[in-house]
């Protein structure tokens, strides 16, 4: 099971050192107890957070930075909507918006989870819908996308519209014809982007996000797993 504990926003300066501007002591706990949009850990899987992307919504100002997470299962009260958190790094304040995972489909395949996060423009983001299939195993890897403002903020009963951006197993860079290959690759690449407070004024406010780009390319409708597109 998760806790309070095991999910956590860390915010370093540029020596590597918490910075107390940030939450208390440079840590965001989630919200639990009786704060606004409380998740109770009680529900909460060992499958916590997988993804994080740094938005800053006003980049010629002081202020306007967010932090959305990726959690990678559902409560176990909330079926197969999982959830993306929003942190207001000027208010304090969560909310939840909620994804639609595809069923479970057991065996090789297992559960299916929520991986990576990556803001491509305005409310959208990307996101790794997979499976736990190795291989010729895997059945769901995925990268789709989705609109925060195509579901309605928490409210577990209104998820988000998804949309597939990729199928990774269809994908010319997916390696998978050799029976010695153990797990699907995809050519990704890594850079580290800052996003800063432009209106710091005492220090330089900055906060860093890790992020990952592949190309996405449009899927043609005959490759469309049945299902899958919504």
């Amino acid at each position: 099971m998760g806790s309070a504990l095991s999910n956590r926003i860390l915010f370093f300066d540029e020596r590597g050192q918490l910075d107390p501007g940030y939450g208390e002591g440079g840590i965001v706990d989630l919200p639990c107890g009786g704060d606004a949009n409380a998740i109770d850990w009680s529900t909460v899987r060992a499958n916590g957070f997988e993804g994080i992307a740094v938005v800053d919504g006003a980049p010629s100002a002081s202020g306007g930075l967010e932090v959305y997470v990726a959690m990678q299962r559902a409560l176990t009260t909330e079926g197969q909507n999982t959830r993306i958190g929003e942190y207001d790094v000027d208010t304090g304040a969560w909310s939840w918006y909620f994804y639609p995972l595809d069923a479970n489909p057991g065996g090789p395949q297992g559960s299916t989870f929520l991986s990576e996060l990556i803001h491509v423009g305005g409310d959208t983001f990307a996101v790794v819908e997979r499976d736990q299939g190795w291989a010729g195993e895997a059945g769901n890897k995925t990268i789709r996308t989705v609109a925060l403002s195509s579901g309605t903020p928490n409210d577990s009963a209104d998820p988000m519209d998804k949309a597939l951006a990729c199928d990774l197993l269809e994908h010319p860079s997916a390696r998978r014809t050799r029976p010695s290959c153990t797990r699907p690759r995809a050519s990704w690449s890594t850079s580290k982007r800052w996003l800063r407070d432009a209106g710091a004024a005492n220090r330089d406010q900055r906060a860093m996000s890790f992020i990952a780009a592949l190309e996405l390319d449009p899927v043609p409708a005959s490759r469309e797993r049945d299902g899958e597109s919504h």
